[in-house]
């Protein structure tokens, strides 16, 4: 029986509990940052899969067609790789690529070890000047290039007769590229490296070579 002063609820009347949503499950123990970080993350991967794969994707696609649109497979690639010009291909890439590193490599190292490691006036102007490429569009170096060292440069007596239009000018052009990356780089390492172990060095009377 029931206590006197209160009546029986109803079954229809009993209160339940509400049950969460499937959205609430699943965020059930995140904190609002982690919601926000979980959001850009997937938003970021969004992106370099539409931008990036995708794209891939369809050249390989466009790759495996014949110019029929027909599909052909793997025959492209095995006529790629039967080309007698694939070593060539190969061997002036490799030769461009060690080429340009010992360039860019040496000549800014120097001139980062000039910014960070010398007493030089004007740091702050040319450390300025070796970053700049940085904000340029990759077409305004090439174009400059072309009107300094071109057929009708003013300055294409400085090559010694060679042409801009060939190894020299992708040396230089992909050079002027990679500088300023390189040079931050460098700059970087060479800012945050620890001065103690220079100074042990010159007391204990290594020589600057050998430091």
């Amino acid at each position: 029986m029931p206590p006197l002063g209160h009546s029986p609820l109803l079954p229809e009347q009993t209160p339940q509990a509400t049950r969460p949503s499937c959205w609430q499950q699943l965020c059930r123990g995140w904190s609002r940052d982690q919601l926000l970080q979980l959001i850009l993350l997937v938003l970021g991967i969004a992106l370099l899969v539409g931008g990036l794969l995708l794209p891939l994707l369809t050249m390989l696609q466009k790759s495996t067609l014949d110019e029929d649109g027909l599909w052909v497979g793997l025959a492209n690639f095995g006529t790629y790789f039967d080309s007698p010009h694939l070593g060539r291909t190969i061997g002036n890439t490799l030769w461009l690529g060690v080429l340009i590193t010992a360039l860019v490599v040496t000549i800014a190292f120097g001139y980062a070890y000039a910014l960070t490691r010398t007493c030089m006036p004007g740091k702050s102007l040319f450390r300025l000047i070796g970053l700049i490429p940085l904000l340029m569009p990759s077409l305004l170096p090439a174009i400059s290039l072309v009107y300094w060292f071109g057929n009708q440069g003013i300055a294409k007596g400085l090559l010694g007769g060679e042409s801009i239009y060939g190894p020299i000018g992708i040396v230089i052009g992909l050079g002027f590229w990679c500088f300023p990356h390189a040079l931050m780089i460098l700059i970087t390492a060479l800012g945050q490296s620890d001065a103690r172990l220079y100074e042990a060095s010159r007391v204990l009377g290594s020589s600057g070579w050998r430091t």
